[in-house]
């Protein structure tokens, strides 16, 4: 055979071999190994006769017979068999469907069909077939049948064997598991039938269905974790139709009530247990339910009581799930249960309160403790002062010049420390409030400057100050400004060794008016600069030993820099100094007559 027609001859869908004068098979085609299920190569050399059971033993004429084909054990196929023999010896062999499914009427068409076909006798013998259902089942050579579990499937309860026991249409998945434990799955329908030949018969149709196994196999595993991860969560977690009825509820909030998914699936959501406690909220509920339908996200606050009557305190949700289409078509409600917020909540709060009373108390303590200190102290520092300027006469000795002048000294540094100190009691209480007025900020600043030169001459500090020749008036208080400037000067002084310089920057930007103290002291670390706002912190005792103070200045400058509205940073650089900014804003800006304020201070050895 030339290639062109061996191809044509073997891809030929009707079974067709040709033997050699002697009967025995030299060519045969797929469609005809098929048939008799065998595999071709092993059919060549092989006797014709012995394949097919009824050809005659000569067939040197044309014939049409009818023949027999056992593919296995327990398993016969009729066919139809015409010979027609070859100039020279040798016949060719054409194989047609059995006379018992030749006579129906669509024979060609059931041949062509993609879905495999059997029509088994009433002792189970398949009497006709399909080309589908041969190579479906293999060539019909002894298939393995296995149920969906992987369990041998019994002939018996093959659905073939089970409609022509009970005379019913029988239905079923089954596989087909080959040698190397390879299983094609096969949805197989069987029909009990009169046939026009054979009498009592079954006819099975049958379809590969591997994908669709693998896909509900699938499915199958993702329900599985699906649920295992919906059923296990701590959540409350359901599914309502779009009439809020209940579709699913998770174990979680099943358990919390004590009942079975069929005991609340298909009621109204808001009739179920979790809900049936408050009217209130199950009047809530609907409306939510109604909202959560139009597309909106539904979150509030409610209880749910559990079997015992526990009552929890939820925090709620509704969402809707939309369709492909963008419809709305369910709803899940979540609830998580916060009663342990809640309690903490609770409990952080009195223990707020009771800290804010605490501290009340401190504070009022500490107002009144110093005010009552700065009544006597006053008199010790007045009556010193006028000892120290001997107004009733001289003193009589010197040394008692120089004790009252200590104890002058003293009072009036433990009259600044209550001052501090009442200063910050008050801002605790809430008592400070700003006397505000349009003033000149220079005019207000030239006595915090002279004193401060003072105290910077005596530590031998040079003290600079910069200010425009023309200021806005800046409508705040006077005094608490003041009072911001004293302190940024005497921190910088405290802390400024001899020789070093002090500035203070006085500049109009378009953020405001800017107050700027700048030193060459000993810096700030790093650590420590969320700190120095503190009440009374010392990075450091020695420092507080080596420099004195109480740690209450700066708390109190950024107290009255907030209550302008205004801002503080600090920049500093251990060993190399610090500054600090003050940012008041613009809004606070009046005009004014320009002139001259500039001016510069200094004091040296």
């Amino acid at each position: 055979m030339t290639d062109i027609f061996r191809q044509a001859f073997t891809a030929t869908a009707n079974p067709i071999a040709i033997t050699d004068p002697g009967g025995r098979l030299v060519e045969v085609n797929t469609a005809f190994a098929e048939a008799v299920g065998r595999d071709a190569p092993r059919l060549i050399g092989t006797r014709a006769a012995d394949i097919l059971d009824g050809l005659p033993e000569r067939m040197d004429m044309r014939l049409d017979v009818a023949v027999v084909a056992r593919p296995a054990e327990g398993i016969t196929v009729r066919l139809a068999c015409t010979t027609a023999p070859l100039d020279g010896g040798g016949t060719v062999l054409t194989l047609r469907p059995a006379p018992e499914l030749a006579g129906w009427p669509y024979q060609l068409i059931v041949e062509a069909m993609e879905e495999g076909i059997t029509i088994r006798a009433a002792d189970g013998r398949i009497i006709g077939s399909n080309r589908a259902a041969r190579q479906i089942l293999g060539g019909l050579t002894d298939p393995h049948f296995i149920r969906p579990d992987g369990a041998p499937l019994p002939l018996a309860d093959h659905p073939a064997f089970m409609a022509l026991e009970t005379g019913n249409s029988v239905a079923a998945i089954i596989g087909i598991q080959a040698a190397d434990g390879q299983v094609r799955w096969i949805q197989v329908n069987s029909v009990p039938i009169e046939h026009p030949e054979a009498g009592y018969a079954v006819v099975s149709s049958f379809a590969e269905i591997n994908a669709l196994v693998e896909t509900q196999r699938r499915l199958a595993e993702s329900e599985r974790r699906f649920r295992a991860i919906f059923d296990h969560t701590f959540e409350f977690i359901g599914l309502l139709d779009m009439d809020g009825k209940l579709i699913e509820v998770n174990a979680t909030a099943l358990i919390f009530i004590g009942k079975e998914l069929e005991d609340v699936v298909g009621l109204p959501f808001a009739d179920t247990p979790w809900w049936t406690h408050s009217p209130e909220d199950q009047a809530r509920l609907r409306d939510g339910i109604r909202r959560a339908g139009a597309g909106e996200f539904v979150r509030f606050e409610t209880t749910h009581t559990d079997n015992d009557g526990v009552v929890a305190t939820i925090d709620f949700s509704l969402r809707a799930v939309r369709d492909p289409t963008g419809k709305v078509a369910f709803l899940i409600p979540e609830g998580r249960d916060i009663t342990h917020l809640k309690q903490a909540e609770e409990a952080l709060l009195a223990a707020k309160l009771e800290a804010e009373t605490a501290n009340y108390a401190k504070s009022a303590f500490l107002a009144t403790t110093s005010h009552e200190l700065r009544t006597p102290l006053n008199a010790v520092i007045g009556f010193s002062d006028t000892i120290i300027s001997e107004v009733f006469g001289p003193l009589g000795n010197a040394r008692y010049l120089e004790y009252v002048q200590l104890i002058h000294s003293a009072g009036s540094h433990l009259r600044d420390i209550i001052e501090d100190i009442l200063d910050v009691a008050r801002i605790e209480i809430g008592k400070v409030h700003l006397r505000e007025e349009a003033m000149e900020v220079q005019a207000n600043l030239d006595g915090v400057v002279q004193l401060m030169a003072k105290k910077a001459e005596e530590r031998q500090i040079t003290l600079s100050v910069e200010v425009p020749a023309a200021l806005p008036r800046l409508y705040a208080d006077p005094l608490r400004i003041r009072q911001i400037v004293l302190n940024l000067l005497s921190n910088a002084i405290k802390f400024t060794p001899s020789q070093g310089r002090i500035t203070l920057t006085v500049t109009q930007t378009p953020e405001g008016l800017s107050l700027a103290v700048s030193d060459t002291g000993i810096g700030i670390r790093a650590e420590d600069l969320e700190n120095i706002w503190t009440p009374f912190f010392q990075s450091d005792n020695s420092l507080a030993r080596r420099f004195g103070g109480n740690g209450l200045g700066l708390p109190i400058v950024r107290h009255y820099v907030t209550a302008h509205g205004g801002t503080i940073g600090v920049d500093s650089m251990p060993g190399k100094g610090t500054t600090f900014t003050v940012l008041l804003p613009a809004d606070r800006l009046r005009p004014n007559t320009p002139k001259m304020t500039e001016r510069g201070l200094a004091s040296s050895r």
